[in-house]
């Protein structure tokens, strides 16, 4: 399960690398695609925040520049590849305890949070590269099954 989360996470770092480059090349985006993909980076630490019992407070919709998401985007994603290549074989039906953002009480398994966060962040650069067609551009091709072509 590890090499497959970690896996996950490459292909998810990639993935931001790759949609913000191309938000950064067009000229006119709408400034819900900044929002978004702040979102989707903030989002990310979050919840590896909550997994370690780290309580942080985010701005989680608001703009932000291109090369400040991308920056957290690259340190949330070696902080997390480093904290899932520990991770024992047992240790993905590890509780997780948490408050979400409406402070509702929830546990979820560690399993279960990492999935999440590549979800979460799929649907939104989603949303992302709407945007950026939107704006009159193409956007870049995010599909897992591209980035595992080019990875092996």
């Amino acid at each position: 399960m590890r090499d497959h989360f970690l896996k996950l996470f490459k292909y998810n770092d990639w993935a931001n690398r790759r949609i913000g480059d191309a938000v950064s090349r067009v000229g006119n985006i709408d400034s819900k695609a900044l929002a978004i993909l702040n979102h989707v980076v903030l989002v990310q630490r979050l919840w590896l925040d909550r997994i370690q019992g780290v309580n942080a407070a985010y701005r989680y919709w608001d703009p932000a520049p291109v090369s400040e998401i991308l920056e957290v985007s690259e340190f949330s994603s070696r902080d997390w590849i480093q904290f899932l290549s520990v991770v024992s074989p047992d240790g993905w039906h590890r509780r997780i305890s948490y408050v979400n953002v409406r402070g509702v009480s929830y546990v979820n398994s560690l399993e279960e949070v990492v999935t999440q966060v590549i979800n979460h962040s799929t649907h939104h650069r989603a949303q992302v590269s709407l945007l950026i067609r939107q704006a009159g551009q193409q956007p870049p091709v995010l599909d897992f099954i591209s980035f595992a072509r080019n990875e092996e």
